[in-house]
């Protein structure tokens, strides 16, 4: 979560805008990505992320998501060597993370 203020907590979630519907924002970047990819039958890729202080292992599912145009697919988010793994927290559910 990024906190734009922390007191009130507001903020965003990755690429996310915190909201459970159609995708907006940041969003509607990933989701013309996640289309293309799905439309071109682009199959075997790789989705690492980094330049956090947390690892975890996302998966996505358009079964389970608002926006659903898309192949299921893993995220894998690597931080530095000594970093937390956290508990679960809630996510917008527009691209059906979990």
């Amino acid at each position: 979560m990024i906190w734009d203020d922390y007191g009130h907590r507001r903020g965003s979630e990755s690429i996310s805008n915190g909201d459970n519907g159609a995708p907006l924002g940041r969003e509607l970047e990933f989701a013309d990505l996640l289309r293309f990819v799905r439309d071109a039958c682009i199959s075997n890729m790789v989705w690492l992320t980094a330049d956090v202080h947390y690892t975890a292992a996302h998966s996505y599912d358009p079964g389970k998501a608002t926006f659903r145009e898309f192949l299921p697919f893993w995220e894998f988010v690597a931080g530095p060597l000594h970093s937390g793994t956290y508990g679960p927290q809630q996510l917008d559910m527009t691209f059906g993370r979990r």
